[in-house]
């Protein structure tokens, strides 16, 4: 990079590198049920390195390696499991977070202990997607303009998330509720859906505007 100051020349040019990867490694903790339209997402792409778990089976050395965690419908997160993904976004990592049907207090802990948005109330009324954040780097350059006639997800039933600094909202739904927000967590992110990935939830994990922050937030 270079920059003119004059007179003041010594410090005109600047360098820096980075370090560009073949592969991302993403881990998938799963709930109760594998999660096919994940697996279609990730695990069918070269960019990726998947690999998927149980909750009650979590390799802790396998997410020391990756950049990406998923969290699936887990129905409950243990307090080792906290830790290690704590660790994680602090030190760097991306942490995307799909919400269960029925959600138990250990998401509010852990989640209000990296001072990020938390989960509310689950409101079952039928809304379309409404705003495109085309400014968020999980969305830029990726469509060419957001217009009326664009199609958008149909969510049947979302959570409400709340609070946390640092946030910005990738997607809304048309009443102004977030579809899906990041949060910058000291070194990492934090990344929540509203939804799950799943037909209860409505059509957003079928629906390409839905897949495209979410491949973007894999391969960055």
């Amino acid at each position: 990079v270079m920059l003119e100051d004059a007179p003041i020349t010594f410090d005109d040019q600047m360098f820096f590198t980075y370090e560009v990867t073949d592969n991302t490694n993403i881990a998938v903790i799963e709930g109760k049920e594998p999660n096919r339209f994940l697996y279609a997402l990730y695990g069918k792409d070269s960019v990726f390195n998947y690999q998927a778990m149980g909750y009650n089976q979590v390799n802790y050395t396998q997410l020391k390696q990756c950049e990406g965690i998923v969290l699936s419908e887990v129905p409950s997160i243990s307090s080792g499991l906290a830790d290690e993904l704590t660790k994680f976004v602090k030190g760097g990592g991306t942490l995307l977070v799909f919400p269960p049907k029925e959600l138990d207090k250990s998401y509010s802990q852990f989640l209000s202990s990296l001072n990020v948005g938390t989960f509310g109330s689950l409101t079952k009324k039928e809304l379309k997607g409404g705003n495109i954040n085309m400014e968020s780097l999980y969305f830029k350059g990726a469509l060419e303009s957001q217009n009326d006639k664009l199609d958008m997800p149909v969510t049947l039933q979302h959570y409400e998330i709340s609070g946390g600094s640092g946030s910005e909202v990738i997607m809304s739904l048309e009443n102004g509720s977030p579809l899906l927000s990041s949060y910058s967590a000291e070194k990492g992110k934090v990344i929540l859906s509203a939804v799950a990935m799943n037909d209860e939830f409505g059509s957003a994990h079928r629906h390409a505007l839905f897949f495209v922050p979410l491949h973007n937030i894999g391969i960055m």
